[in-house]
């Protein structure tokens, strides 16, 4: 092969490191066939290229830079070495899907829909293997590679489905010919509430499986909120604050992230308080470094609360708080957002 024609090398195993030559920029690695030794020769000699990932039927060409590709790989490395010894195929599964839904979390900034000023580039990295792991941030695409490099790495039999007519991915593991179908990127708000699953086959709730693996002690905190909220339910003085307060109590709420936080949220509000309106709204702070830190805001009987994560507790946030946040640009809101009370921000004009 002539060196002008690999400025871009397709890598499936050890053998095809010899395509590599000095005009090489571009890695693409076929990750249903390679070997440690090839990662090993990158790790080593791969601080100039970029990388991308390609598995059968999905090509990969979104490439990110060495650091990114070294931080998503010491990411897997940390997950592999921290599972528990003596695990089966569908513990060891289990154990990873509950792993992902912590680390990984939805990004607002890269919804379309939601940003005036929307970045593709941004959008691009998360839809990477590596680039989603070095920055936490997930999309659909890059959750089901994640899930099946690592089942690949585990010698777990693993593919990627297309399951409607939109295109929407999930994985489909085979374990001593049980097919098992996952939907990481649904069930990533419950795990980091510690609640069920909802999307992973027939063990969304088996209590044995999820002790075993590290995920529960007793019980799952939709249980333990169901029982606590049961209690007061009835009580004249139930109201959206004290549901909160309860929530607060039996869930680590500084461990979720904003829109997997409203849609628990969401799920609470329709189940235990139906007869109110409780809107959750999208909005943000404004850094010194012009990024947007994303929070929600909870409004209710014209009363409007957040979580404020330096008292790690619910706070009731003042109209003329809000209002004045707003007119000073200290927090803006994200598109196709309305707050209950503020006619003055209208849907689609609010940033």
């Amino acid at each position: 092969m002539k060196e002008s024609s690999t400025l871009i090398c397709n890598i499936s195993d050890s053998k095809d490191l010899k395509k590599i030559t000095r005009k090489t920029k571009y890695i693409n690695l076929f990750l249903d066939k390679i070997s440690n030794d090839v990662f090993s020769y990158f790790i080593e000699n791969g601080s100039s290229l970029s990388y991308a990932e390609s598995f059968t039927n999905i090509s990969g060409y979104i490439y990110v830079d060495y650091d990114t590709f070294i931080k998503g790989e010491t990411k897997i490395k940390e997950i592999i070495e921290s599972m528990p010894k003596g695990l089966t195929d569908l513990e060891k599964i289990r154990y990873i899907y509950i792993c992902l839904g912590n680390i990984l979390s939805y990004d607002i900034n890269t919804i379309l829909e939601k940003n005036d000023n929307f970045m593709f580039e941004n959008y691009s990295i998360i839809n990477n293997l590596w680039g989603s792991l070095s920055t936490g941030k997930v999309t659909n695409l890059s959750v089901v590679k994640i899930f099946k490099y690592i089942c690949n790495l585990l010698k777990i039999e693993c593919e990627i489905i297309i399951t409607n007519d939109y295109g929407y991915l999930c994985n489909k593991v085979i374990i001593n010919g049980q097919t098992i179908i996952v939907d990481l990127m649904k069930d990533i708000p419950y795990i980091q509430a510690k609640f069920s699953t909802k999307y992973f086959s027939a063990y969304n709730s088996d209590v044995n499986l999820d002790k075993n693996i590290g995920y529960i002690k007793e019980n799952y905190n939709d249980s333990n909120l169901d029982e606590r909220i049961k209690t007061l339910l009835h009580n004249e003085k139930f109201n959206i604050y004290s549901l909160l307060m309860i929530i607060q109590q039996s869930i680590d709420v500084e461990k979720i992230k904003p829109i997997e936080l409203g849609i628990i949220l969401e799920d609470i509000f329709q189940k235990y308080y139906p007869i109110q309106k409780v809107v959750i709204n999208n909005l943000y702070i404004n850094d010194i470094y012009g990024n947007k830190e994303h929070f929600i805001l909870i409004s209710c009987n014209e009363k409007h609360y957040s979580y404020n994560f330096r008292k790690k507790s619910f706070v009731e946030v003042s109209k003329d708080e809000l209002i004045n946040n707003l007119e000073s640009k200290k927090i803006g809101v994200y598109l196709d957002e309305e707050i209950p009370d503020l006619e003055i921000y209208n849907t689609k004009s609010m940033i």
